[in-house]
């Protein structure tokens, strides 16, 4: 009788996902290649290997299941499982009327088409105008202090540079979002009113788990320095690496 050893079978794993991270790639590279070409080989395989943990997470362990998994990764950010601003995401993820992993994976692709049609617009207009409207005007020139609560402040903020996903999220989830974005940048120390705005939009536009997404590195990099100058920079830092990806990005639109 075959006996398999337990360092045989975590061998077999690891070979599998190895597999299976090459054919992903070679997905991404035909129907990402933006993200590949502005993130980088290394950074997708990262994602790919943490779409891998956070799909089984949820019961999706065939190559049918993470692939549309990674897919929504890039598209919604790495954690868009528990971002505020995809309440459909969770209730899909932990509906027990849908058993069945495949289904349960079309409906969360399903819906989350459905959504970037309205906020992002069909062909990515709406998206490409507040990217355009971001690059044009630096958060720096936008950003004024004034009267008000700040978390008011920063939706209003968000609703001028996104109207359209601003509609189509509702003040409730994004006022759920700005208040952890507020409670975030205080906890990784990002200083200040103009702190809180780099993070919160961050947040908006890359998905509120930037900050933990392997997408990210120049972002896990600048919250993960604890030296005192570090922290002492980190708004200015996490501002100018963002409009850096944001250069990258345009330049490939």
């Amino acid at each position: 009788m075959l006996t398999i050893r337990r360092e045989q079978m975590e061998a077999l794993e690891a070979a599998a996902v190895r597999d299976f991270e090459r054919r992903m790639l070679a997905h991404l590279r035909q129907f990402f290649p933006k993200h590949l070409a502005v993130l980088g080989e290394p950074t997708l395989r990262a994602v790919i290997r943490f779409g891998v943990g956070r799909g089984s997470i949820h019961g999706f362990t065939t190559e049918h299941d993470l692939c549309l998994y990674v897919d929504l990764m890039l598209l919604l950010g790495s954690l868009f499982d528990e971002d505020p601003q995809l309440p459909w995401a969770d209730a899909i993820l932990h509906d027990a009327g849908i058993p069945d992993s495949a289904e349960r994976a079309e409906r969360l692709y399903d819906e989350a088409m459905a959504f970037l049609d309205d906020a992002a617009g069909e062909d990515g207009q709406y998206l490409t105008r507040a990217l355009v409207t971001l690059h044009k005007h630096p958060l720096k020139e936008t950003w004024a202090p004034g009267p008000g609560k700040l978390e008011d402040r920063l939706l209003a903020h968000l609703r001028a540079l996104w109207p359209q996903k601003y509609e189509c999220v509702g003040a409730g989830p994004l006022g759920l979002m700005v208040h952890r974005g507020v409670e975030g940048a205080a906890r990784n120390h990002v200083a200040g009113d103009f702190g809180a705005l780099v993070f919160v939009v961050l947040m908006f536009f890359l998905g509120s788990g930037f900050d933990r997404d392997p997408q990210y590195p120049w972002a896990l990099a600048i919250l993960g320095d604890a030296s005192p100058a570090s922290r002492a920079a980190r708004a200015q830092r996490l501002d100018e690496a963002s409009r850096a990806h944001l250069n990258a990005w345009m330049a490939r639109t």
